[in-house]
């Protein structure tokens, strides 16, 4: 899917969400600010923008319902949400939709367009990183396209999901460390804890549970390794039934 460098602003037609918009248009993007989660769908199809902030709104679940119709579309644009209150619900919900990034009101402008714009940097990164294809037990996963096949249905990868899973893949059953991944994925100018991580590290769990010989196993105290055992597989019990002449 092609996007462009547009923003798109999903939220209410605040003091926030203007300053947003001029300080964005300032450095000549182009920025919609939508109050409709409609109108905000609709633009996005038009547009694909390579930037969609999702203001809260009274109703969050618009919000989230917004971000899972946007992901249904592709895997290629960066999701931010900005909250009202520091619930750690909202942020689980965030990041298990597919968010690249949560922020809190009050938040600094200027804060927000270096998360922006590392964003932006590490998604040219990657696509100048040569392709990979690994075969993970009954899976495939395309490392560059961020998509992950298992019996012929492809899922898109959020770019987070992406560069953890490629992380593993290259040091397989190799303890890939907290730290590391952290410093890996996320950029000094974003935030990320433990916590986020471990939200990513339990989706790609879902994601790959489909196979058992797969498996994302957690080094107590100091990281994660992926491990591939092709001989795993699940099989019947068997059965005790008394065999009669």
């Amino acid at each position: 899917m092609d996007t462009t460098a547009a923003i798109l602003i999903y939220g209410p037609d605040c003091t926030s969400t203007q300053l947003m918009m001029n300080s964005f248009q300032h450095n000549s993007r182009e920025v919609k600010l939508c109050t409709e989660v409609d109108d905000a769908y609709r633009y996005y199809c038009e547009k694909k923008p390579l930037i969609c902030i999702l203001h809260e709104l009274p109703l969050m679940s618009n919000s989230f319902s917004l971000a899972k119709r946007i992901l249904e579309q592709g895997r290629d644009t960066y999701l931010i949400f900005i909250f009202k209150e520091n619930k750690m619900e909202n942020f689980r919900i965030a990041y298990q939709i597919g968010a690249d990034d949560c922020l809190m009101i009050p938040y600094d402008l200027d804060e927000l367009k270096l998360r922006i714009k590392a964003m932006l940097r590490r998604g040219t990164e990657v696509k100048e990183k040569s392709s990979s294809t690994y075969m993970l037990g009954k899976y495939i996963f395309e490392e560059q396209k961020g998509i992950l096949s298992f019996n012929n249905k492809k899922v898109h990868l959020t770019t987070r999901e992406t560069d953890l899973l490629s992380l593993l893949c290259n040091k397989m059953n190799d303890i890939v460390s907290r730290e590391d991944a952290l410093n890996t994925i996320w950029s000094e100018e974003e935030f990320a804890n433990s916590r986020v991580l471990s939200i990513y590290v339990y989706k790609l769990r879902q994601i790959l549970k489909n196979d058992p010989s797969i498996q994302i196993m957690t080094v107590h105290g100091v990281g994660y390794k992926l491990i591939v055992n092709p001989l795993k597989t699940v099989m019947e019990k068997p059965s005790f039934k008394t065999l009669r002449a």
